[in-house]
């Protein structure tokens, strides 16, 4: 039988050793992603932008009602819309932006978009790299990127559809 003084210390060393694991895993980890590249890695580094990208854009406009823009992103299964104001992006409405409104308790017949939508979002070039558009995601905590060309919004890339090039690799 163990003494309660021989309990804790023998706790205390099993708490010691968990964490020198985790630590010895963890510089594994780095090592390994520092200098052994995976095959998909590499060949989502050679797939731009415009290549998996939804060519198919959904836009709204700043005065259009959330409930209207809500129904648009439901009706053509999209999680965000391109907000256009003469011809040029001023914001994106995505799913989380509309979810916010049913929390704040906001009536989205007479919301404006305009009201919750991000502005001047993120956006990426279509020659760009799906390496690099994964990790803008990532930096911004963002979901949906506008892809522009000469001042013109010409796609929309999403998680999900980097999600679907890494399982098709």
């Amino acid at each position: 039988m163990w003494s309660p003084g021989q309990r804790s210390r023998r706790k205390t060393d099993l708490a010691r050793e968990n964490q020198a694991s985790r630590r010895s895993t963890l510089r594994a980890l780095t090592w390994m992603l520092k200098t052994r590249p995976n095959r998909v890695s590499e060949v989502k580094k050679s797939m731009r932008v415009d290549e998996v990208m939804q060519q198919m854009v959904w836009d709204t406009f700043p005065e259009e009602s959330l409930a209207d823009a809500a129904a648009r992103m439901r009706d053509h299964g999209v999680g965000s819309l391109a907000v256009i104001d003469d011809d040029r992006l001023v914001g994106i409405l995505t799913e989380r932006d509309v979810l916010r409104a049913v929390a704040e308790n906001r009536p989205s017949n007479v919301t404006p978009v305009s009201a919750l939508m991000t502005r001047l979002p993120v956006v990426i070039s279509p020659g760009t790299d799906t390496a690099t558009a994964a990790r803008l995601m990532v930096e911004h905590d963002i979901r949906h990127l506008p892809v522009v060309a000469d001042q013109k919004v010409i796609g929309m890339i999403s998680a999900r559809d980097l999600l679907v090039l890494e399982a098709s690799v």
